[in-house]
Order: structure tokens, then sequence, then C-alpha cells
């Protein structure tokens, strides 16, 4: 008899550890799941949940065991979708919106009934997958494709227009001919600078690796500052400064997309700052970090706007934006260009009294 109980004490032992054993498994892995789940027994109370669950419904584990789900859960068709899945013992789905505060989430909800071993209906149970992104990923690509149609389509109507009136006389006065004629090219370079700043963004996005090399960025820099100082008419132009280090800063890249990244912020500080102000490119090293800032005493902008200024086609004023020649791209072509080249971007700047870009990159080292 000793013997017997002994044996059954160990086997219980057994059955224990493998218990445990289990336990800490489905622990981990409820634990690693990116998707919520949660699970009832027959009756409506809570069995079985994770932590990405609670923190889409908003409440902590340790309160939601053992309790029924309608007193722990509020959002009514996720109640509904689980006494579903157990009144009709087949599993469902559905896309629920869950306002949840001052957030909005987009869920994909999928349920499935809990079998025991004797083939009955226990519980439900249900997987919720998160589907913010993707929607905020959707929605900005119509955004993208919208803005896209509309910025083609102005030019493409004015020079159509243009050509239509063109053609209709042919006895047009030689001066009102050339009026028209420099329209026409006006809004054929607006055409080309948008296409290639979609160019530019769509072999960014494609973030393939490029060649990359050591490059001075104070001879970079002085570079765009004589290119930009050639095509841009002195009477209209901000005075272009640069206030280079004594010692040279090496950073390691993609030397055609740093100039344009450095040249569409010199270029976008000189068109929106007034003959009689200036421009200043400043670069400095600190530490592991080379530091490039582009200053003016521009017109500045709002501060409800700086959030938003690096999305595309985003413009503080649409109108003189359009005036100038600007395709609601650059600043979102720099900002990809620093994160593809592990470093950033950031704005400062109050309405009316300029703003500053500050450009951070990782600095050259030996080993590399």
């Amino acid at each position: 008899l000793g013997e017997a109980l002994n044996k059954l004490a160990d086997e219980i032992q057994d059955q224990i550890s493998e218990i445990h054993l289990e336990h800490n498994r489905l622990r981990v892995i409820l634990g690693g799941m990116r998707d919520g789940l949660i699970a009832i027994d027959d009756h409506g109370k809570i069995v079985l949940i994770n932590s990405v669950m609670s923190r889409i419904l908003g409440f902590e584990i340790r309160e939601a065991r053992g309790r029924y789900l309608s007193d722990v859960v509020k959002d009514s068709e996720i109640i509904e979708l689980l006494l579903n899945t157990l009144k009709m013992q087949r599993p469902l789905e559905a896309e629920l919106d869950l306002g949840l505060g001052q957030s909005e989430k987009f869920l994909k909800a999928y349920t499935s009934p809990l079998i025991d071993y004797g083939q009955d209906v226990s519980g439900a149970l249900i997987v919720l997958h998160d589907l913010t992104q993707t929607r905020m990923l959707e929605n900005m690509r119509r955004d993208f494709v919208a803005n896209v149609s509309h910025e083609l389509k102005t030019p493409i109507t004015a020079i159509r227009g243009i050509a239509e009136t063109l053609v209709d006389d042919p006895q047009m006065e030689l001066e009102l001919r050339q009026k028209f004629m420099t329209k026409i090219t006006d809004q054929s370079h607006r055409l080309s600078n948008l296409v290639s700043d979609l160019l530019a963004l769509a072999r960014l996005d494609e973030r393939e690796k490029t060649p990359k090399t050591r490059i001075d960025l104070g001879t970079l820099i002085e570079e765009r500052i004589t290119s930009l100082s050639k095509v841009t008419a002195p009477e209209k132009m901000a005075r272009l400064l640069f206030d280079k280090p004594e010692e040279p800063v090496h950073v390691y890249g993609e030397e055609e997309e740093l100039r344009q990244a450095i040249g569409n912020l010199i270029d976008n500080g000189l068109k929106y700052t007034p003959r009689n102000g200036s421009v200043r490119a400043v670069l400095r090293s600190t530490g592991d970090q080379a530091t490039i800032r582009i200053e003016d005493n521009g017109i500045g902008i709002p501060e409800e706007y700086l959030d938003r200024i690096f999305e595309r086609f985003f413009r503080v004023d649409k109108a003189r934006s359009r005036e100038i020649g600007g395709t609601g791209l650059g600043l979102a072509i720099v900002k990809n260009i620093c994160l593809k080249h592990d470093g950033n971007v950031e704005v400062e700047s109050k309405d009316g009294k300029g703003t500053v870009f500050t450009i951070t990159l990782p600095l050259h080292t030996d080993s590399e």
C-alpha cells in the first residue's frame, strides 16, 4: 500500500509539473501575441485574457478574470459577438470601430467556440487584430493619390487651355502670344519639378541600399549655396551666409541625397525670406553627431502647423506656395533622406520671426 501511495504521489507530482509547464507556455504565448485575446465560459465569465486585450479595452488583467464579460467589457459589439458565437456554436468575424477616449481604433474580430473533451461547447474565444495603423496608411495613400491628381491636373489644365487659345487665334498679337508661351513654359517647369519630387520620394520609399561614401559636409553646403546663388535673381534673393567650422565635418552617406536635402532647406529659406533678410547655414559637430542648422529671418511658420510641415503636399500658405513654384514635397523629401541616413530633422519657428531647421546625422568614423 505504501509503495502504491508513493507511486501515485509521484504521478500526481509529474502531472502537476506538466500542468505548470503548460501554464507557463500558454502565458508566454499569450504575452507574445500582437493580437488581443479573451475567452469566456458558457456562463459568460472571463477565463482567459492577454495583456494586449487589456490595453485595447483599457482595464487590468487581474480585474477581469472570473468576472462576467458584461461587467468588464463596455463595448456592446464585442459582447454580442461572443454571445452569438456561444449561441450559434460557429466562428464569426466582424470589423469594429472603437472610440476610446480621444483616440479611435479599428479592429478585425475573429471568434470561435471552445470545444471540451466531450465535444460540447464550453465557451467562446475572440481575437482582435488592430487595423488602426493599416487604416491610417490607407487614408494617407488615398490623400496622396488625391493630392497628386490635383497637383498634376492644375498645370496640365493651364497648359491645355493656353495651347487651345493659341491654336484658335492664329492672328494673335506677338506680345500676347509671347506672354502665353511664357506661361506654358512656367507651368511645364512646375510639372517637371513635381514629377522629379515624386520620383525622388518613390526612390526613398523603396529603402534600397545605395552606395555610401565619406562626405565633407562643409564642401557640400558651400556647393549648394554657390549653385542656388547662380539660379536666383540677386535683386530677389536674401543674403546667403555660411558659418563653417575650422575642422572638416565628415559623414557617411549618399552624396546626391544629402545635397538635395540641404539644398531644399536653403531654397525653402530663400523663398520665404524677404530680400533684406538673410539665410544662414551653420555646421557643427558635437560628440558623435554632425549638426546642420538652416536659419532664416523670414515670414516664419505658425505654431499650430509645425507638427504637419513634413507631411507630403502640406502647405501653410497654399496660394503663396503655388505662386513661388513649391510642390509641397520638399520637406517630406528632407525628412525621408534624414531618416534613411539614421538622422533626423527638426523645426523651430514663430510666425513672422523666422524659422530654424536642424538636421542631425551620425559622424563618419574610421571604422566605417
